[in-house]
């Protein structure tokens, strides 16, 4: 069970990584709403626990975990108060064969006395350890007969569907006061937050969070947890542009079900993106999501047309669709290539990565995307891709492309 407690670090900032730059200068002034004290020294606080952990004194190290606590309780400070709580699981690893109700009971502990933004991200912190926790005790959960006595305190008491249960009521109450979350800056809490869901675009809280949900509704483990019989997943505008899918009023299904509760939240960031980078990626994984769940066979070029839709709107949306597409294009390549299929759909798709990616090398790049344009382009033109497509050009006859 060891395993599960390093899961839960990984979740949030590794706990030796360092502090805010904002407890490292405090100046009293107020950001996204919050003014800490100015007098508690966090990283002299933080130094020696460190020094008692790396000394394997850990009896000492949660002594001083603990004065921790009650000062960022005390002081409201959410930076403090949830980067305290994960040195305190640290430390329940090192001392506890089965750790795992320790741990579940600490965070509720926590999670009942915290205030806003500790609790909505202990809301997510918590959906996401239970979702762990199925998988690493997935023989034990599966063993738990339904309609057994379930202690709602015991986490070892509990079968897959009240796992199932809780999970959803974290994360939707880890997405409460969406107002408030809409309006407090991530790079606030950056040091709690640094986790693989952060990027630059992401500025509210309330997407990072949101994300969090997201990723764990629309996985292949949520599908395993839950058979959604009567969802429409082949809804083509589920694959519709961006203002066709948003005027998706009334969809079949369960509204409890992951897979409404997943097109829901779509349909609430897109509404809520904290700018238009934020509204673009949020609206591609969409894309491939609804791809994904579909079963019709058209779903393909559903997707096509969306993406092409979007390399309509020009600037940067226009650019990650034209990414997007010349992506798709060479997959379809690669995949005639392995068939030993050099046919008409061959050259075709081989043809428009290229032209895409001509008009891609005209425009101003960021990291990311310079690192998908030279994997594209290292794609088209390895040695054998290019020349079994050079042997299907017939020599002195045009061959058109239409993309």
């Amino acid at each position: 069970m060891k395993y599960i407690g390093l899961l839960i670090l990984a979740m949030l900032l590794a706990c030796s990584g360092g502090v805010s730059d904002r407890n490292k200068d405090k100046s009293g002034d107020d950001i996204s709403g919050y003014v800490y004290s100015t007098e508690i020294n966090y990283n002299a606080l933080w130094d020696s626990v460190d020094v008692k952990f790396n000394n394997n004194q850990p009896k000492q190290a949660q002594n001083l975990i603990d004065e921790v606590l009650k000062l960022a309780r005390e002081d409201e400070n959410p930076i403090e108060l949830v980067k305290a709580i994960t040195y305190k699981i640290k430390y329940i690893q090192q001392v506890e064969e089965n750790e795992i109700s320790t741990i579940d009971s600490i965070l509720n502990f926590e999670l009942r006395r915290a205030k806003f933004p500790a609790k909505n991200i202990l809301h997510s912190l918590i959906a996401e350890m239970y979702a762990a926790t199925i998988y690493s005790r997935s023989n034990f959960v599966e063993n738990q007969i339904r309609g057994t006595v379930i202690d709602t305190n015991d986490i070892t008491t509990w079968d897959k569907f009240f796992y199932v249960t809780k999970i959803k009521e974290h994360y939707h109450l880890s997405l409460t006061q969406k107002e408030k979350l809409k309006n407090t800056d991530i790079r606030e809490l950056l040091p709690i937050l640094k986790d693989s869901l952060f990027h630059d675009y992401r500025l509210s809280l309330y997407e990072v969070l949101a994300h969090r949900a997201l990723n764990f509704y629309s996985s292949p483990r949520a599908n395993v947890l839950e058979v959604t019989e009567n969802f429409d997943n082949n809804n083509e505008k589920l694959l519709s542009v961006r203002d066709e899918f948003l005027n998706i009023n009334n969809i079949k299904g369960d509204s409890s079900s992951f897979m409404m509760l997943t097109f829901k939240l779509y349909q609430d960031l897109l509404r809520n993106s904290s700018n238009d980078t934020s509204a673009c990626y949020t609206d591609l994984k969409r894309l491939s999501w609804a791809k994904q769940i579909m079963t019709r066979e058209d779903k393909s070029v559903l997707y096509d047309e969306s993406i092409k839709a979007g390399v309509l709107l020009g600037g940067f949306t226009g650019t990650e669709f034209k990414l997007r597409l010349a992506e798709n294009y060479i997959s379809k390549v690669y995949d005639y290539n392995r068939a030993k299929e050099y046919n008409e759909k061959f050259k075709e798709n081989y043809s428009a990565a290229e032209k895409l990616l001509k008009e891609i090398s005209k425009v101003s790049l960021n990291e990311n995307q310079q690192v998908r344009f030279d994997t594209i382009k290292k794609k088209i033109y390895n040695k054998e891709i290019s020349m079994e497509f050079d042997k299907c050009i017939i020599p002195n006859q045009p061959f058109f492309v239409t993309t």
